[in-house]
């Protein structure tokens, strides 16, 4: 209570050019109500719509909403970044930003020193600087301006940030390696409030969701997870789908293939789905579409409960505009709390979590990846204990109020302690 008090009357703002999923905002949140701080969400103008469902899902579950949010200008060249924000974060005492190579964070990080505030790195989805040198697998091509500009910006908000918040190991363990002072790695468990996702609340809507959405209730319906681009997998799963169907033709008509998404693939996708005559089984859904409430952006929360399998299968990280990453691992999670099948090829930690309770297939293989559907939909009767098991799980690993625990901690510490410097970056000198 003494440090509750504390914090009274001082300014969190969450610097966020794209919204996290609907978790993480749920932890922000939380966090923000119990340690009495004012917090506020700096995102860019095409989110509001996202944050406004957020504000509505939490009023359906009778939670109180502590954030605000406000909208900032981006850029079509760089949408990670947000006009105005160093006027925005002037009265701030804490900011933390999402993503270490977000130009937003960069921002954030150059107002510091003058501005005098805190800055933590709210690492919910690591891109290695391995990823970011992708390109130089070309020996005549110079590395495009985009990545040398994320490298730059990930060595120096590392070196600098008061310290870096690692949902997972293996963000983590990218930082440590990079020298970065063991005692700015904070870790904290990505926590799914199963009072919201879990097997019974969400299965009651189904039938709701899947008419809203032109689906049948009786249909096997398969998700693909992820942007629309070859690198997430998207086109093998089609042709997965299509060797599915053509080899077991009782599915015909009683399994879809769902996508929610957009990517620089779209059109390569959907040519596919023509060319394999699959257009009575292949849903595009826009994530964009401003006439459909259930539809925000990456928060596919409502789809989640309403299909039978998750298909995870990127084949190696994005890279880019954050527009075109998009973190998955909070969806796989929220499917398995709601007793949705997982289909994994094993792919980063979130895949490595589900393979614990359901086969994963071989990356890149659709003759694998069409084997695991099969028996998904084959076998779905029969796997209520696995469900039951990948339930408990989330639940006991993942747990919700702990997260909020740790993270509401971090703050609370790094509001009381000295602003960190680091004598080897730029902004030190």
């Amino acid at each position: 209570n003494e440090t509750q008090v504390a914090q009274i009357g001082k300014k969190v703002a969450f610097v966020a050019p794209l919204l996290p999923h609907h978790c993480e905002l749920e932890i922000w949140n939380d966090v923000v109500r119990q340690t009495g701080v004012t917090g506020v969400v700096l995102t860019a103008d095409q989110q509001e719509r996202a944050f406004q469902t957020f504000v509505e899902t939490c009023n359906l579950a009778k939670v109180p909403v502590a954030l605000s949010c406000k909208t900032l200008e981006t850029t079509l060249e760089n949408k990670s970044f947000l006009g105005g924000l160093e006027n925005e974060i002037r009265d701030a005492d804490l900011v933390i930003a999402v993503g270490e190579a977000s130009l937003a964070t960069y921002q954030a990080m150059k107002a510091r020193r003058s501005l005098q505030n805190r800055l933590l790195v709210w690492q919910n989805a690591p891109r290695p600087p391995a990823t970011l040198g992708l390109w130089k697998a070309t020996p005549f091509a110079a590395l495009p301006p985009q990545m040398t500009r994320e490298k730059t910006i990930r060595r120096e908000v590392l070196k600098t940030c008061d310290a870096i918040i690692s949902l997972d190991k293996e963000g983590a363990t990218w930082a440590y390696l990079e020298e970065v002072n063991p005692q700015r790695i904070r870790r904290i468990n990505r926590g799914v409030n199963t009072e919201i996702f879990n097997l019974e609340s969400l299965g009651k809507n189904k039938a709701d969701i899947r008419k809203a959405l032109g689906l049948s209730a009786n249909d096997f319906i398969l998700m693909q997870t992820g942007p629309l681009e070859i690198d997430s997998g998207a086109l093998d799963t089609v042709y997965a789908f299509k060797s599915l169907i053509q080899s077991h033709t009782k599915f015909t008509g009683k399994v879809k293939l769902l996508f929610c998404s957009t990517g620089a693939s779209s059109a390569d996708v959907r040519q596919a789905v023509v060319d394999l005559q699959l257009e009575d089984h292949v849903f595009f859904l826009n994530p964009s579409d401003s006439g459909n409430k259930l539809l925000v952006g990456n928060q596919l929360s409502p789809l989640i409960s309403a299909c039978d399998a998750l298909i995870h299968s990127p084949l190696a990280p994005s890279n880019g505009s954050p527009q075109r990453y998009l973190d998955t691992t909070y969806d796989v999670l929220c499917g398995l709390a709601c007793g949705v099948t997982v289909i994994s090829n094993g792919f980063g930690w979130a895949g490595e979590f589900a393979g614990r309770f359901y086969k994963t297939f071989a990356g890149g293989n659709i003759h694998s990846l069409c084997r695991v559907m099969f028996e998904a939909v084959d076998k779905r009767e029969k796997l209520h204990n696995v469900r039951r098991a990948a339930f408990k799980a989330v639940e006991n690993e993942l747990n919700f109020k702990q997260s909020v625990e740790e993270f509401a901690k971090i703050i609370s510490n790094t509001l009381s302690g000295p602003q960190v410097q680091d004598s080897n970056s730029i902004e030190s000198c």
